[in-house]
Formats: C-alpha cells, structure tokens, sequence
C-alpha cells in the first residue's frame, strides 16, 4: 500500500497540471504521431525466479528481454508540442531460467501498455522532448518445461513514465522508462488448456520494478 501512495500523488499533480492543457490541444486539434520500434528489458524489485533481471542485479543477456511496438500522438498547443498519449503492446522474448534444482523452463510473455496523459516538460524545444506520464500495463508472465503443464502470471499495474526524445528531422530516438506497481495476485498457476497433467511449483513474482526500453520512431504529419 505504501508503495502506491507515491503513484497517486504524482496522478493529481499530473492532472492539475495538464486538464486545461489536454482539453485545449484536444479542441483545437493537433497532430504528430509517430510509429516506433522498441527494444527493452525489465528489472523487477524483487524476483525469487532465479535469473530474472532485478534493480539490484541486472544484465542485458538475462530475461526479461522485450521488443515491440508502439505508437506516441502528440497534440499541438499555441504552436508547442505540450501533451500526449501512448500506447504499446511488447513481446517477451523466450528465455531459460532455473524452475528448480533439477528442472530448467523457457520463460516469456507479453505486455500491453498505455500512457494516458503525458506532459511535454521541454514544450518549447523543437529537437528534444521530455513526457513525464502516467497510465497503466496488463499481461503475463509464461513460463514452460518439458513434460509439464505451462505456468502463467498474469498482471495489472498502474505505472509512471519518463520518456525524453531526441528529433533529427523526423528520425526520433529516444528512451521509455516505465516504473510499474502490480497490484494483481502474485502466484503463477496452470494454464488451463493443455494436453499435460504434470505440474510443477513456481516461487511467487510481483512484477513491479522498471521497464526500460529504448525507442526509434518516424514522425508523421505535424510540425517539426
């Protein structure tokens, strides 16, 4: 619970801070969106799943490693790039890791993601941007081994982002860091649909940590 009062206190602040400033770009209409291709891995707070990357131990060969997709519509204010909103959906890539002592999986999974309302800290600027957001992510953990029914964890978690954007042109580089809470239940448990009957145990995992992915994207349409 601790852990979520930060999360809401920086909500309001964000609301205050960009209610007339989304409903104004949303009138006046406005328009840069920019497809990207993304590539990541997640470090979670605490993992008891030998191998998983965690915020005190982390290398870029360990799961969780991701790409995906997404999508970022900026709305034009007074000629300023102010707000935004963005949405992505990422893939887990299959990984091994330790189940046991004796039994190794492949561990991977999906997640969908949506910033609801970013604001643009650096409106101003015409070759960098600053989005300081919020919103949420949904999907699950997967992980299989040989002869047994396949384990899922699936999550809930109510995030904060920071994302800065370096424009050349409309070549767009940049960098998401997302910090999420799982608020879901934390066991994994059977997939219901298979043709094995075998199962095997499976420490807890609250998903809650930092997701870091780095973005490459193309601007289209607006003003650069």
């Amino acid at each position: 619970m601790r852990t979520g009062i930060p999360f809401l206190l920086l909500v309001f602040a964000l609301q205050a801070r960009a209610q007339d400033v989304v409903q104004d770009s949303i009138l006046r209409g406005s328009d840069r969106f920019t497809p990207e291709l993304l590539y990541g891995m997640n470090l979670y707070r605490k993992s008891d799943l030998k191998g998983l990357n965690t915020l005190q131990d982390a290398s870029f060969s360990s799961p969780i490693q991701t790409i995906g997709i997404g999508s970022n519509l900026e709305y034009l204010y007074n000629r300023h790039y102010r707000t935004s909103g963005y949405m992505q959906l990422q893939y887990f890539l299959p990984q091994t890791i330790t189940v046991n002592d004796s039994l190794d999986g492949k561990i991977s999974g999906f997640n969908f993601g949506m910033t609801l309302v970013g604001v643009n800290l650096l409106p101003f600027s015409r070759h960098f941007s600053l989005y300081l957001g919020w919103g949420f992510n949904t999907g699950r953990l997967l992980v299989r081994a040989n002869g047994y029914r396949a384990q899922k964890n699936p999550f809930f978690a109510p995030l904060v982002s920071f994302k800065p954007t370096v424009y050349f042109g409309r070549l767009a580089l940049g960098v998401n860091a997302v910090y999420q809470w799982d608020i879901s239940k934390r066991g994994f448990r059977p997939v219901n649909i298979s043709n094995r009957s075998a199962n095997f145990l499976l420490p807890t995992q609250k998903q809650s940590g930092l997701m870091l992915q780095f973005t490459l994207g193309w601007v289209l349409g607006g003003e650069l």
